[in-house]
């Protein structure tokens, strides 16, 4: 017996952190960099892969497997390939959720596929608010409150053709549930910072929501551009990100911020697409690493 499945990355626009705290998110799909798995069942277990992961990850694997698929045969040769660099706060791990779900339980209804998919991703960074699946098995842009509460975002034409999101790498891998640990920390040791900025990240959700549906981005840029520094305020960029960003903003895009927990990861930048083109044709070689956001 051979199975296939596949699931996308994920970015966040709006939410990071203040989602845990009751917030909402937009969540943007990452439709050309997927997670793919391959099984083939057989006698003993096997796990092939193309890209780096700890003793301790593949040792997760076997035991999601194990414990959450218990009631299906999950025996074999696993061959796992994917576009999305752990650690990065691309939802690697929901998209692996996300597949397995898809390879052995291909009935499940939408909000199945995600209820299963976001118990799964506790395994790996503790019990998270479900955005990660959520917006993996929709692959669409989703203004996200709960598993059971989102709705699909819709981006104007106007905007899609004018306008253009972009990741960049700043090369540096983390482990989300210590960054989300370190940052809560503030709560306690300074509760007036954490919350002011905390309800600030909650409202540029909804304002940066309207701005991206009226194709304000004069406003959507600002809004990026406030939203980096109350993470900045939260402790959880670095000197790294905040370099990348004034290169970037000096070379053109309009916007710029972290996604994903942050202290590493990718930074999320927003160029006017002809200011793009030009960008990328003059200086690709500087520009390092970086994936165009396919809406």
């Amino acid at each position: 017996m051979n199975l296939k499945a596949s699931a996308c990355g994920k970015c966040v626009l709006f939410g990071e952190h203040s989602i845990l705290e009751g917030g909402g998110a937009i969540v943007l799909p990452l439709i050309n960099l997927k997670l793919s798995i391959d099984f083939t069942a057989g006698n003993k277990n096997e796990l092939l892969i193309n890209f780096p992961v700890e003793e301790k990850d593949k040792k997760q694997f076997w035991s999601l497997l194990e414990e959450d698929f218990k009631d299906v045969n999950t025996q074999g040769t696993y061959t796992i390939q994917s576009d999305l660099p752990v650690g990065a706060g691309l939802g690697s791990s929901a998209a692996l959720c996300v597949a397995l779900n898809r390879l052995f339980r291909k009935d499940l209804s939408l909000q199945n596929l995600i209820e299963h998919s976001w118990k799964n991703e506790f395994r790996f960074h503790g019990k998270s608010s479900g955005m990660d699946p959520t917006s993996i098995a929709c692959e669409k842009p989703l203004h996200f409150t709960n598993p059971h509460d989102f709705s699909e975002l819709e981006i104007p034409q106007s905007f899609r053709s004018q306008f253009i999101f972009v990741l960049f790498d700043s090369k540096i891998r983390r482990n989300t549930q210590n960054i989300v640990s370190q940052s809560h920390s503030l709560k306690e040791t300074q509760p007036t910072k954490w919350s002011d900025n905390i309800l600030k990240l909650q409202s540029l959700v909804v304002k940066g929501k309207e701005a991206i549906q009226t194709n304000n981005t004069s406003d959507l840029s600002f809004f990026m551009n406030e939203a980096h520094q109350a993470l900045c305020e939260l402790e959880v960029s670095n000197d790294e990100l905040n370099q990348l960003r004034v290169q970037l903003l000096e070379a053109g895009a309009l916007g710029a911020k972290l996604t994903g927990a942050g202290r590493g990861g990718f930074l999320l930048a927003l160029f006017d697409s002809k200011t793009w083109q030009s960008l990328k044709s003059r200086d690709h070689s500087k520009l390092g690493s970086f994936f165009e956001l396919n809406l």
